[in-house]
């Protein structure tokens, strides 16, 4: 019998940390912040930007470490020259799962390659289950999640989808109605 359950702090999750998120606001600004609020979704949202004290009204934290409450789940959205680090605090923080969006680990040079198996490492010993890297993230309408930077209408619809490229993701224009997806 398969386990879902780790599945369920990336699609179910109670608190979200978005590290690296973008002071670009508005239409066609790819903002993670920005998606996850305008879908409406309840759980506790924790930007994390060293750079900004504030975006969208919302506090924004220097780092992860900063963040006092249990995260768990982060969304990565920064330069690959620092994910690994990253991930390191993300694991100190017991953070359960981590989508890293950027690209150029597995998929790039052996450089990328070296880090990603750090990062595989880092997981493995600290329990936490990383999406990505090169993720557009995931999305639940049950729980009015988008995690991806790319803006998109979300339906509640008993289908879901787990693709490995961001070719399907139901953004403008819509190709697919999803109402669970991984991409």
């Amino acid at each position: 019998m398969v386990n879902i359950q780790p599945m369920k702090v990336f699609m179910e999750p109670r608190s979200i940390a978005i590290i690296g998120v973008s002071r670009d606001t508005g239409e066609d600004s790819f903002n993670i912040l920005e998606n996850i609020m305008n879908h409406g979704y309840s759980g506790k949202v924790y930007p994390v930007n060293p750079c900004v004290d504030q975006i969208l009204g919302v506090k924004i934290y220097p780092s992860i470490a900063d963040i006092s409450e249990e995260i768990d789940l982060a969304v990565i959205a920064s330069p690959r020259a620092t994910v690994l680090n990253i991930v390191r605090e993300c694991a100190e923080k017991q953070v359960k799962g981590i989508i890293i969006v950027a690209q150029g680990f597995g998929d790039g040079d052996d450089g990328g390659k070296a880090l990603q198996a750090e990062m595989i490492e880092i997981a493995r010993e600290s329990g936490a289950r990383i999406m990505g890297p090169n993720s557009l993230g995931i999305a639940n309408s049950s729980c009015n999640l988008n995690t991806s930077f790319a803006p998109a209408k979300l339906d509640n619809v008993p289908v879901g989808i787990i693709c490995q490229s961001g070719l399907f993701f139901p953004g403008p224009p819509r190709l697919v109605l999803a109402g669970k997806a991984i991409y």
